[in-house]
């Protein structure tokens, strides 16, 4: 044997194994794969709407139903705690200004304006699924009426109430909100009957009237239900700092129960000091020419 140097050993292909191809080679791999990838895709496809819709359940904050209030104007009565006087400067000034200026200008003194109350509710969906309102009731907070100076505002006031609307009775959580059957001239529960149902941004605007219970100022409040899919939802209806205080129109025997009461708006042009007995006859009562309808 040589010693400068050793001889490569040749190899015997049939002593190497089975040649190994890449998998672009194999057709049946090559289509196995191709039929993955395209399930993959279509996993894909399906899977990324549930993805997204359980992102935005999470990330999804608030009440479940956007709220806008409206409070309505009033041209009411309107009462006055003892510790808001009226002088003589500030009656001249309101019998030179509508009614309705008159009660905005009291009620900015801290008046009450009583009888009913009006709101514009906007209800707007907040979810990404459908959800129901399905209770709107009472959560006010009452108290006995403090007793100052009562001014007559109005005379002759109907009963009429309007069948499109929903009503509250304030004061009476056990009550539910209802609304006028005119066929039937009785009232009836608004709810479960006619549950309300919002989509995603969709919006329905409610006109809910607020009547005052007897003897009782309450600042107004009223609590909703909204149900979701598999959630209940307890949400107030209204902000803190559109929460006014309401009370019923003041009968004629409890006038006695205040230290001054005025007559005047819809009723005397010129505002006098009111006497026992004088909505019997109040043309009488005002005086040639400072009746407001003359």
């Amino acid at each position: 044997m040589s010693s400068s140097k050793a001889r490569k050993k040749k190899v015997n292909p049939a002593e190497a194994g089975p040649r190994v191809r890449p998998f672009w080679q194999k057709p049946v791999v090559w289509i196995v794969t191709l039929l993955l990838a395209a399930l993959g895709a279509s996993l894909t496809d399906w899977i990324k709407p549930i993805f997204t819709e359980q992102i935005n359940k999470v990330t999804e904050t608030g009440d479940p139903v956007a709220v806008k209030v409206v409070v309505q104007k009033a041209a009411e009565d309107v009462s006055l705690a003892p510790d808001v006087p009226l002088s003589q400067e500030d009656l001249n000034q309101l019998e030179g200004i509508p009614v309705p200026k008159q009660a905005a200008w009291l009620e900015q003194r801290g008046g009450i304006v009583a009888g009913k109350r009006s709101l514009m509710v906007t209800v707007r969906g907040n979810r990404t699924d459908p959800v129901r309102i399905t209770n709107i009731r009472d959560a006010s907070e009452c108290a006995s009426p403090e007793r100052g100076t009562l001014m007559r505002l109005a005379f002759g006031r109907g009963a009429s109430v309007d069948s499109v609307r929903i009503g509250v009775n304030v004061g009476e959580p056990d009550k539910s909100a209802w609304w006028w059957d005119d066929k039937k001239e009785i009232a009836r529960p608004y709810f479960p009957d006619k549950t309300i149902t919002l989509t995603k941004n969709e919006e329905l605007v409610l006109n809910i009237d607020l009547y005052p219970s007897a003897e009782k100022v309450c600042r107004a409040q009223l609590q909703m239900t909204v149900v979701g899919r598999d959630t209940e939802h307890e949400q107030q209806l209204l902000p803190n700092s559109q929460q006014v205080p309401i009370m019923d129109v003041e009968r004629p025997e409890v006038e006695r129960q205040y230290s001054h009461v005025y007559v005047g708006g819809n009723v005397c042009k010129k505002f006098l000091p009111a006497s026992p007995g004088w909505e019997k006859d109040a043309d009488r009562f005002c005086g040639p020419g400072n009746a407001a309808w003359d």
